[in-house]
């Protein structure tokens, strides 16, 4: 059988069961002083604080836990591992299956219309499985399309299938609500990361390695195709707020660019303001590429006994811990084998090729 690589799923925002706590605050700022590439002898003085175990991926999310992707459209262009809440699903290419082998518990989806347009004549496409109970809510004319399993499923474990045929005007109300809260939680780590109190200092940037030093346990260093962010013990349990810079864009957008050591605890929020500009012009389009957090990719593994443990591990360290917020509709985003929580409610979202990871198991 025909089966694409798998890397990993989507871009997260909001959901069912866990109480909202959100607002993230906390941060230790390390002051430095750049003479002649020579750190001052500083030390970081916390300034807000707050508790990762209270604001994480979890409180962001709120009730939307149960979908990986809440979007007003999603453009799917090859095999997702994923979740998802959308009023369109467009299928643009690739292998048709959306496998849900990430996850155990039920999987739910919340889909108002699918529009196929990658040549295989399938619209919802079920394949791959772990998870033993789907959850369908759809109009009827998109539960008609409903195949499982899928055309390039290697394994169907088996599952329980609910198809709950709804409205499309319910589905559009409840994923406007969705995003409505991932938008008041998308605006809130925006103040956050904006603000001098709770941003992780830029003025560390430097294109000499030779700033890394064991003095120093908290800095960030970076040059135009590579970031190391390294956060010491005293960042355990806390919340980490990068607002980012166009410096940044070509590390991020670089395969394996971003490569952070922290605290298995620490929550690392990238925020993406508005008007960034390269050169003068104004920047349309983000591009998030694979990353590294403690030595984990968030490219996943292929089949094999190992597969469950790597993507535990995935979950557990990416997922689980870094989040991506997009507070406006400046820029269109794009994943390659990216891992996190995606918050970008007023954003289109692109997945082109590599899936990317982002549901919680």
């Amino acid at each position: 059988m025909m089966r694409k690589p798998t890397k990993k799923k989507l871009f997260g925002l909001i959901s069912a069961a866990l109480s909202a706590a959100i607002l993230m605050q906390w941060l230790i700022i390390p002051e430095f002083n750049w003479n002649s590439g020579v750190q001052a002898a500083v030390t970081p003085i916390p300034s807000a604080t707050d508790d990762s175990r209270i604001t994480n991926f979890a409180s962001v999310l709120s009730y939307g836990t149960d979908y990986g992707i809440i979007a007003n459209t999603f453009n799917r262009g090859d095999h997702t591992e994923t979740t998802y809440a959308v009023n369109v699903l467009n299928k643009n290419g690739g292998s048709p299956n959306d496998d849900i082998d990430f996850i155990t518990r039920p999987a739910h989806f919340l889909v108002g219309a699918v529009n196929t347009n990658d040549g295989s004549g399938l619209g919802l496409c079920f394949g791959n499985n772990t998870s033993t109970e789907y959850f369908i809510e759809a109009p009827q004319s998109v539960l008609d399309t409903l195949s499982i399993p899928g055309a390039y499923s290697d394994t169907w474990n088996g599952a329980t299938v609910h198809q709950m045929p709804t409205s499309q005007e319910t589905i559009s109300a409840s994923i406007s609500t969705l995003r409505n809260r991932a938008q008041q939680n998308a605006n809130t780590f925006n103040s956050r990361a904006t603000s001098s109190a709770y941003q992780f200092p830029l003025t560390l940037i430097s294109s000499d390695p030779s700033i890394k030093t064991a003095e120093y346990s908290s800095y960030i260093y970076y040059d135009n195709v590579s970031m190391d962010i390294v956060l010491g013990n005293e960042y355990d349990n806390k919340v980490v707020y990068i607002n980012v810079t166009a410096d940044m864009l070509s590390a991020i957008s670089t395969d394996s660019g971003v490569n952070i050591t922290k605290p298995d605890s620490t929550v690392v929020v990238f925020n993406f303001p508005s008007g960034l500009e390269v050169n003068s012009v104004p920047v349309s389009t983000v591009t998030i590429n694979k990353i590294l957090v403690n030595g984990v990719s968030s490219e996943t593994g292929p089949n094999g006994t190992d597969r469950a443990d790597t993507h535990e591990s995935i979950d557990s360290t990416i997922c689980q811990r870094i989040i991506w917020n997009f507070p406006t509709s400046d820029y269109e985003v794009e994943l390659h084998c990216a891992g996190g929580l995606f918050n970008a409610p007023s954003s289109t979202v692109n997945c082109p090729s590599s899936p990317s990871c982002g549901q919680r198991s």
